[in-house]
């Protein structure tokens, strides 16, 4: 039933009761919940993101290289010529 249907039958339909307020107050305070609830969500989310990234690099940086992972890697062939290009354009 549409809402039009009973507000003829009332006196003043757009009378704001103390009732009516209390019911619009406690959706405003439960939606107001949720929305501080979700951003706390996804802060601690990101927190956790960061630390876990920092935690990565971290641990990335203080291992120490194996100089044996090397060995087997032999050096590329100089190309004078790419040099030279380089030097001309950095030059310029």
């Amino acid at each position: 039933m549409h809402p039009g249907v009973r507000a003829g039958e009332r006196s003043d339909p757009l009378k704001f009761t103390k009732g009516l307020y209390g019911v619009v107050y406690e959706i405003a305070e439960v939606a107001n919940s949720w929305l501080l609830h979700r951003v706390e969500k996804n802060l601690l989310k990101a927190m956790k993101k960061e630390e876990k990234k920092k935690t990565m690099i971290t641990v990335a940086t203080s291992a120490p290289l194996n100089p044996s992972l090397f060995s087997s890697i032999t050096p590329a062939k100089s190309r004078p010529q790419s040099r030279t290009r380089l030097a001309g354009i950095l030059s310029a």
